[in-house]
């Protein structure tokens, strides 16, 4: 008997077409999870009967996702994302109508991490998911893996190589420098903000 749109099977794509969708679209997954891009387009398009666990845990990792989440082996709505200075937005923002340009995503602010830079809660920014090595100064989404926690830290930080810094007014951030390299890495770098009107 064949499973129907609410079974495990059928979740793990649907969560899998809303990981890719709100994160530059298949070409910059592939690139960033190193899945190749027409495999990822057989898993989106139903093509793949089976769950692909190994590519599911491959794009869960670089996209800062829970492998579990993505895999359907919980029920949990929320979006799987680790706690994390952005989280994947596709929403109906009007600003917002045009498409969504080749290889970029955009991400709702969730911190205070930049304030100083005047990037606050609630904005939206598009990152240029092809860009991970930009001038000095530049704004960028980066993945910050912990030795103690299973899953990356979605990070909003300025470039300055060789580290990653804050400019906050919140003392509850960790101020301190992350330094780029294996457990750090750039995702994309700012291209435009959006914020919505907010109430006087």
């Amino acid at each position: 008997m064949e499973k129907g749109a609410g079974e495990p099977d059928e979740l793990w794509r649907e969560r899998l077409r809303a990981a890719v969708s709100g994160n530059g679209g298949p070409t910059a997954v592939a690139r960033l999870s190193g899945v190749p891009i027409q495999t990822l387009r057989n898993h989106m398009g139903g093509r793949t009967k089976k769950a692909p666990l190994e590519d599911l845990r491959k794009v869960a990792d670089a996209l800062g996702l829970s492998s579990s989440w993505l895999m359907a082996l919980d029920r949990d709505e929320t979006t799987g994302f680790a706690e994390g200075d952005v989280a994947p937005y596709s929403g109906d923002l009007p600003a917002l109508e045009e498409p969504l340009a080749h290889a970029r995503g955009r991400w709702r602010i969730m911190s205070r991490a930049l304030d100083l830079a005047g990037i606050l809660p609630g904005d939206i920014v598009e990152f240029d998911l092809n860009d991970m090595q930009p001038p000095r100064g530049t704004v960028v989404v980066a993945q910050h893996y912990r030795p103690d926690r299973p899953q990356a830290d979605t990070v909003l930080r300025v470039y300055e190589p060789p580290v990653l810094l804050v400019r906050t007014t919140d003392a509850a951030i960790d101020g301190r420098p992350i330094e780029l390299g294996e457990r750090t890495v750039v995702m994309g770098s700012f291209r435009r903000l959006y914020r919505e009107r907010r109430g006087s």
